[in-house]
C-alpha cells in the first residue's frame, strides 16, 4: 500500500502537522514536507503554509530532478472536504470498490485450505523437535544432531510461508473494518467545512500530489479518490 514501501526515502519531518508522513510527489515518489513561505501583500509580508516535493525544493539530493510546484494546506484541506462531500453520495459504488479492493488481497479457496494445512505441518515438526529434545543425545551422535537441525530448518521454511498467508489474511481484515469505518464517517458526517485531522490520519493510507494540483487520496480500505485543488489559497 505504501509509495515507498522499502523506506529508502527518508522523512525527517515531525508527525505533527495534519499531512506529516502522509503525502508524496506524483511526479517522482520522494515524500512531501511542510513548508512556511513569506510573501507580500499590499506592500506587507505575510506567511503562508504549503507542501512541497523535497526534491523539488532542494530539501534532498538525488540523481534525477523534480520540478513538481507547491501546493498551499488550505487547499488541500478544502480540496478533501469536498471530495468527501461528493463521496456521500457515492456510498453504494464505494462499498463497490472497497469490496473489490478487498478481494484483490483476500486468500483463496485453495490458500485458506493450504493455511490450515500449515499449521498442522508445523505442530507435527515442532512436536518432533520438542521429543527429540527431551532425549537429546549425550554422544553428540552427528546423525541425530543433523536430523535435529534438518527438522528446525524445515519447520522455519513452513512458518515463512504461514507467515505470509497470515499477513495477507490480516490485510484482509484490516481493509475490510476501515472499509465500515469510512462509510460509517461519510453516512453520520453533517458538515464538512471544518478539516478534521484525526479523522484524515484515521482514513487516508496516504495522498499523492499530481501535476495541476490534482491530488489523489488513497484510503485504508483501497477506495482512491482524486481531488482537485487550485493555485493559491482561497483568500488569495
Amino acid at each position: 500500500m505504501k509509495h515507498d514501501p522499502d523506506g529508502k526515502y527518508h522523512r525527517t519531518y515531525s508527525g505533527k502537522a495534519p499531512f506529516s508522513n502522509m503525502l508524496y510527489c506524483g511526479e517522482c515518489g520522494m515524500p512531501v514536507h511542510r513548508r512556511r513561505i513569506t510573501s507580500r501583500r499590499d506592500g506587507k509580508p505575510y506567511k503562508f503554509t504549503v507542501w512541497h516535493c523535497r526534491l523539488a525544493a532542494q530539501k534532498v539530493e538525488a540523481d534525477f530532478d523534480c520540478h513538481s510546484k507547491y501546493v498551499w494546506e488550505e487547499v488541500i484541506e478544502a480540496a478533501y472536504n469536498e471530495m468527501l462531500l461528493k463521496m456521500t453520495e457515492e456510498i453504494d459504488l464505494i462499498r463497490a470498490e472497497g469490496e473489490a479492493a478487498i478481494e484483490d488481497v483476500s486468500l483463496t479457496y485453495d490458500e485458506k485450505e493450504r493455511l490450515k494445512e500449515l499449521e498442522e505441518i508445523i505442530d507435527r515438526i515442532n512436536d518432533r523437535i520438542s521429543e527429540m529434545a527431551m532425549r537429546e543425545s549425550a554422544t553428540n551422535d552427528p546423525i541425530y544432531d543433523a536430523t535435529l537441525r534438518n527438522m528446525i530448518y524445515e519447520s522455519q521454511i513452513y512458518q515463512q510461508e504461514h507467515e505470509a498467508l497470515v499477513k495477507s489474511q490480516d490485510e484482509e481484515i484490516y481493509m475490510r473494518q476501515n472499509l465500515e469505518a469510512l462509510i460509517t464517517y461519510l453516512e453520520n458526517q453533517s458538515s464538512f467545512e471544518t478539516f478534521d485531522a484525526t479523522e484524515f490520519k484515521k482514513l487516508v493510507e496516504r495522498g499523492i500530489l499530481h501535476k495541476d494540483y490534482e491530488i489523489e487520496f488513497i484510503f485504508k480500505c483501497g477506495v482512491k479518490r482524486m481531488a482537485y485543488g487550485w493555485r493559491r489559497g482561497k483568500n488569495e
